[in-house]
């Protein structure tokens, strides 16, 4: 199989998961613009561990840190609580403590929920400043990305096809040292709005996660004879 539709073929699912995530997460957010407002009160807010499923291990289990805050509000004359501070996933280790600082007990908070159903309530119902936009930005340099890496022809894969112990492992280095440019530069960006904003931002663990193993990809292609699909 020729390395470009390789390369094609590594990159399309990945492009098209980030895309379907993203456009979930607009309607979404969308959905959640509808919901109604009403006072609330941090009843509880501290620090707990949890085994969460470890990514890519069958039946495996980590331990990561949440931040735990429980809020209370009411609809009519019946109180109804929640736990789920923002719109985002929440996946552990990620802004604790700066939640934690931003929601302490007894805080009086605006609640959003949704009239048909109280359970689906949060506090922060809008996603990070520009967020879809960068996703956007994110997906086409991806989809850009591939094309070049899908194109052998280019001088930077001539010059790679001269030195690398395998020339024709020149288009996968390529490819995987551009992701994970990509990962950690949207890992940061990510990281940094957080800081800025406040909001934390779920996943930029998994970002950075993804740039080591792309960056390790890049290291074998470019230092092995083998590797050749």
């Amino acid at each position: 199989m020729e390395g470009k539709w390789i390369a094609i073929m590594m990159v399309a699912p990945f492009v098209a998961l980030l895309t379907l995530a993203t456009v979930w997460k607009y309607f979404e957010v969308l959905r959640a613009r509808s919901w109604i407002g009403v006072p609330g009160r941090i009843v509880s807010s501290k620090s707990v561990d949890r085994l969460v499923p470890r990514p890519g291990v069958d039946n495996g289990k980590e331990k990561r840190n949440f931040a735990d805050v429980i809020y209370e509000f009411k609809i009519g004359n019946q109180k109804h609580r929640g736990t789920r501070v923002t719109i985002g996933e929440d996946l552990g280790n990620g802004d604790v403590a700066e939640t934690l600082i931003r929601y302490p007990s007894g805080k009086d908070v605006t609640v959003f929920y949704n009239p048909k159903n109280p359970t689906q309530c949060v506090i922060e119902r809008e996603p990070p400043k520009n967020f879809f936009q960068i996703m956007a930005f994110f997906i086409a340099a991806l989809g850009a990305g591939a094309i070049v890496a899908a194109d052998g022809l280019t001088s930077i894969s001539n010059a790679l096809e001269r030195t690398l112990p395998n020339p024709k492992n020149a288009p996968f280095v390529i490819g995987f040292s551009f992701f994970a440019i990509c990962c950690a530069g949207m890992g940061h960006a990510f990281n940094k709005e957080s800081k800025r904003s406040g909001v934390p931002v779920p996943g930029v663990w998994i970002l950075f996660g993804c740039a080591m193993v792309f960056a390790a990809g890049a290291y074998f292609f470019a230092t092995t004879s083998g590797g050749k699909i």
